[in-house]
């Protein structure tokens, strides 16, 4: 099933630049992490590995994805994550096998006692680079990123991997913050993540899903906008305590929901009550099929 192959050169890609090919995770090779943007070449950035949060292991969005594996029989999903690999645990049990795949091995550990605790026999853990995976094409019947496209370097080099490892009558499946066409909001959200989180490159609108999944050569089967977490939001201090921020940064991002326009406000259902701050991300789910 693995497939030691060579990127050729892409849209924004790396250019001629030489692969470190040494370390290797159950068995498979993993590389360096060099992409680039969806607009423009971008530098590189280092990886930075986000910590557990309430919504990692539970949301409506994994509720939704689940749901999406219980009426069509699947013998193996890939699940690009960017921690544990929550999602590809929770498909397990209505797979045959399930591939977790991170760029960086920090949090397999973890993921590894979930496995042995949950019983799973049939999940392997692997590191790769996303833009360059170490599979034959057409291996996987899905292949499902959640919260993790952000950190795509090169989105569009990332995407044309995970249509290669689709099957025929496969489907992928993306999850990720929405930001809208507006270009003030879209900056200012996209701020907002950079801040807080280093590896972040960007956050798409809906009409770019489109283009991008229309360019790697897939068809969008269903488009859902305005997906929420939970129903109910959860307070500002929650959200900046469980991405453990110091307190610089947390004051920062704080001043400037604060002090932003109505308009930003809205795009994160920015809400006091009782003195409280409340905010609601909005998600967009994105199903492709070949």
């Amino acid at each position: 099933m693995v497939n030691k192959r060579k990127s050729g050169k892409s849209w924004g890609s790396r250019g001629n630049r030489p692969r470190n090919r040494h370390s290797q995770d159950h068995n498979h090779n993993h590389r360096d992490h060099h992409e680039g943007d969806f607009n423009r070449q971008r530098s590189h950035i280092p990886h930075v590995q986000r910590p557990s949060y309430p919504n990692e292991d539970s949301g409506l969005t994994l509720d939704r994805i689940v749901e999406l594996f219980e009426s069509k029989k699947t013998k193996t999903v890939l699940d690009l994550t960017s921690g544990v690999g929550h999602t590809g645990l929770a498909i397990a049990p209505k797979a045959e096998h399930v591939f977790i795949c991170d760029e960086k091995s920090n949090r397999f550990r973890e993921a590894r006692d979930l496995i042995q605790s949950r019983g799973l026999k049939n999940v392997t853990t692997l590191v790769a680079e996303f833009d360059n995976l170490p599979f034959k094409n057409g291996t996987f019947d899905a292949v499902v990123a959640r919260a993790t496209a952000n950190r795509f370097q090169d989105v569009r080099l990332c995407m044309k991997e995970i249509a290669r490892v689709t099957g025929k009558g496969g489907r992928v499946i993306i999850v990720d913050n929405l930001v809208p066409t507006d270009t003030e909001v879209d900056r200012f959200l996209n701020q907002i993540e950079s801040t807080q989180n280093p590896a972040h490159v960007r956050y798409y609108n809906a009409k770019e899903w489109k283009v991008l999944l229309a360019d790697a050569g897939l068809k969008v089967k269903a488009l859902e906008e305005d997906v929420v977490e939970d129903e109910g939001g959860g307070t500002l201090n929650q959200w900046l305590n469980r991405e453990g921020l110091n307190p610089v940064v947390a004051k920062r991002i704080t001043g400037m929901l604060i002090s932003a326009n109505r308009k930003i406000k809205d795009a994160v259902n920015f809400r006091v009550d009782l003195g409280e701050i409340y905010v609601q991300p909005r998600k967009v789910l994105v199903v492709g099929g070949k």
